[in-house]
């Protein structure tokens, strides 16, 4: 497992975004606020981010564990949302549990050979929603990105599902990635 700091190192991109109007509307919100966490240096996780409008933080890493562990305690974000390597996803799981964040949703993506396989957890809603747009879609991280706004999480139940499709890993990838999303809970 990485150490905190080599965890840090990897350049994780931090954001609060509000998302767009539109789709907080969509959903009954009047505004949604995510924390979005996402790793540099692999070509899906920049795809990821490119999908949102996430703006990295150039910090020292020690300040950004010290951000993150002060937003997280101060509730001040709805949703902690991301896609990294697992052994990152950890470290920010122990961070949102210990302040009150659940998971909702849990994705692992990984390539074998000319296959993509996403065995996803999450409610009804997510996974009809994912189950239609993965399939098939070139452009997989941009569906992730979508994952906050696909369920009113009313439903906390988590059911399980696999998606495969046709897709060569890219230059660059690391080969199994995981996404994620918490929510706080309400006191």
């Amino acid at each position: 497992m990485l150490s905190r700091r080599v965890f840090l190192l990897s350049a994780f991109a931090v954001s609060g975004l509000p998302l767009l109007t539109s789709v907080a509307s969509s959903t009954g919100y009047s505004s949604k606020k995510v924390l979005v966490l996402s790793e540099n240096g692999c070509s899906d996780s920049s795809a990821f981010a490119s999908c949102l409008p996430v703006k990295p933080i150039e910090a020292d890493p020690s300040l950004l564990l010290q951000e993150l562990d002060k937003s997280l305690r101060e509730k001040e974000y709805e949703f902690v949302f991301g896609l990294s390597r697992d052994s990152n996803f950890v470290l920010i799981e122990q961070y949102a549990q210990q302040n009150a964040y659940r998971l909702h949703y849990h994705g692992s993506h990984q390539y074998q050979r000319n296959t993509l396989t996403h065995s996803v957890r999450g409610n009804k809603e997510i996974l009809e929603s994912l189950s239609s747009q993965l399939s098939g879609n070139e452009s997989w991280t941009s569906v992730l990105g979508q994952i906050p706004t696909l369920s009113d999480y009313a439903d906390e139940s988590m059911l399980s599902g696999k998606i495969e499709s046709i897709r060569s890993a890219p230059a660059n990838s690391s080969g199994h990635l995981v996404s994620w999303l918490f929510k706080v809970r309400q006191a």
